[in-house]
């Protein structure tokens, strides 16, 4: 088959003035921001000699401003299926969802989650409301439009967030705060830098754990990762910082390690396998996608958010849940289009 291989182009940074205090060192919105955004282009190339293996022929494309780019380069390519990579459009997590709307216009089968799956779930805001309609449990949060909003809320300590962004931007050493002074600073630096609104929630203090779950010709497959806090420095709040992610030099970095698979009791296990496969059930995902959660002190489980289509790297937290799920890297990702083409076929049925 002929698969195209479609990640979004790096994008320019979004630079704020130098001399407003809200800047980073660098002028970007965050530290370090263009590193995530590139990072599509090793996961790119990961999938590509995966499929190459496999026997497909692969073409590579990336997104950029231009829809009629995109058009064309697909044209010309006539492809059996694209393998969606693409998490921004110039920089814009917000328009991720454009690309699969844009594949589903033109009748080309696509890897990952729909269209109205990624649109949803981008907005935090949105996913919370999921999870209470769902039943499920969640930290409670407050949406702020503005620093009067916190005079509403009473839960220390808590955790700010950007209410539209991916990859952990905005989260670092400062999201976690334990009084309404420091939440008010955190809120203006966050509206400031991403703009609003900006999402505050409880902070739930325990072990952090994500649920992968791949979608195969045999059915939904699950394997279960532990971010391991036991040697972060102690004044550092344990959290998946956006330097836990991307900034290698970082003690985030460095002392945030994923343990696979995790070694969960046996009841907590079912419980997480079980909520993470009907969330992905009842928003009607596809392919494959990550769901993230928090274990308190009393074994309690909640859920922190559902990132569809994760980062798919072959050194990735998603790849090392695949041998607990007894397939390999190349299998997987050859399943994924098989899938996607699959799907395709019944919905035009």
């Amino acid at each position: 088959m002929r698969v195209v291989v479609l990640s979004n182009s790096p994008a320019s940074p979004v630079v704020l003035p130098l001399e407003s205090e809200t800047a980073s060192a660098s002028g970007e919105r965050w530290e370090s921001e263009a590193i995530s955004d590139r990072a599509v282009e090793g996961v790119a190339w990961s999938v590509a000699n995966a499929l190459l293996e496999s026997g497909h022929d692969v073409v590579m494309l990336q997104a950029g401003n231009r829809p009629e780019d995109v058009i064309a380069g697909l044209r010309d390519a006539a492809p059996d299926a694209v393998f969606n990579l693409c998490e921004t459009i110039g920089g814009d997590s917000r328009l991720e969802a454009a690309v699969p709307y844009l594949l589903s216009w033109l009748d080309i089968p696509f890897t990952g989650n729909p269209p109205g799956a990624l649109a949803m779930l981008v907005d935090k805001v949105t996913t919370k409301a999921l999870f209470a309609s769902l039943g499920v449990r969640t930290p409670e949060c407050l949406t702020l439009g503005c620093v009067s909003d916190l005079d509403e809320w009473n839960i220390w300590p808590a955790i700010l967030k950007p209410a539209a962004e991916d990859a952990s931007l905005g989260i670092d050493a400062g999201s976690v705060v334990r009084n309404a002074e420091t939440a008010r600073s955190r809120f203006e630096l966050l509206a400031a830098r991403f703009g609003i609104p900006v999402l505050i929630e409880r902070f739930i203090t325990g072990r952090e754990v994500n649920v992968a779950v791949l979608e195969t010709e045999n059915g939904l497959k699950t394997g279960i990762n532990e971010i391991d806090f036991s040697t972060l420095p102690s004044e550092l709040p344990p959290i998946v910082t956006y330097e836990a992610k991307w900034v290698e030099n970082s003690n985030y970095y460095k002392s945030t390690p994923v343990k696979s698979p995790a070694n969960l009791q046996h009841a907590v296990d079912r419980i997480v396998r079980d909520t993470a496969l009907s969330i992905f059930s009842a928003l009607d995902l596809s392919g494959y996608a990550r769901i993230d959660f928090r274990i308190d002190n009393e074994n309690l489980t909640w859920v922190l958010e559902v990132n569809p289509n994760p980062d798919l790297s072959d050194d990735a937290g998603f790849a090392r849940s695949l041998p607990e799920m007894g397939l390999g890297y190349r299998e997987a990702v050859d399943g994924l289009v098989r899938v996607a083409i699959a799907r395709h076929r019944r919905r035009k049925k």
